[in-house]
């Protein structure tokens, strides 16, 4: 795995984590988002840790919010142990966000992960056609009626 794409992983994997803490306005997730577009490849390829450290004012900048509520929702980050702040003092001094897993796995851990998608070969030797997924599709039951769709 490409040091791009291990970096590419981790950062997803991390996106998922704070999309998934329901305590988080969507606020914190377009925060988030616009602190993994900063992150620096040096330091991850020297520390195999994501860290980025734009302005405030850039982030909500970016994301059309104020310099306030980017602030705000940084410190959510923060106090629900997505990120870790290291203070900068002063202009032209931004703050260094690391990003925090919550199931404190190495990012080393991300190169050996296995494919998301398998599959299983025929007696014949070739990969299922599509028909074969087709026919293996789960059943989805609609919320607003209970029953399954097709």
């Amino acid at each position: 795995m490409s040091a791009a794409s291990h970096r590419t992983a981790v950062l997803f994997a991390w996106l998922n984590e704070v999309k998934a803490d329901t305590s988080l306005p969507a606020s914190a997730f377009k925060v988030a988002f616009e602190l993994g577009q900063w992150i620096n490849r040096e330091a991850f390829e020297k520390e195999a840790v994501l860290t980025a450290w734009p302005s405030l004012e850039t982030i909500g900048a970016a994301i059309v919010m104020s310099e306030r509520t980017a602030r705000d929702m940084v410190g959510r980050l923060e106090s629900r142990g997505h990120l870790e702040i290291k203070v900068g003092h002063g202009p032209g001094h931004p703050s260094r966000y690391t990003f925090v897993m919550q199931n404190r796995q190495s990012a080393s851990a991300f190169r050996r992960a296995k494919p998301a998608v398998s599959f299983r070969i025929g007696r014949n030797g070739n990969r299922p056609s599509a028909s074969a997924f087709r026919r293996a599709k789960p059943a989805v039951q609609r919320p607003e009626t209970g029953r399954t769709a097709s």
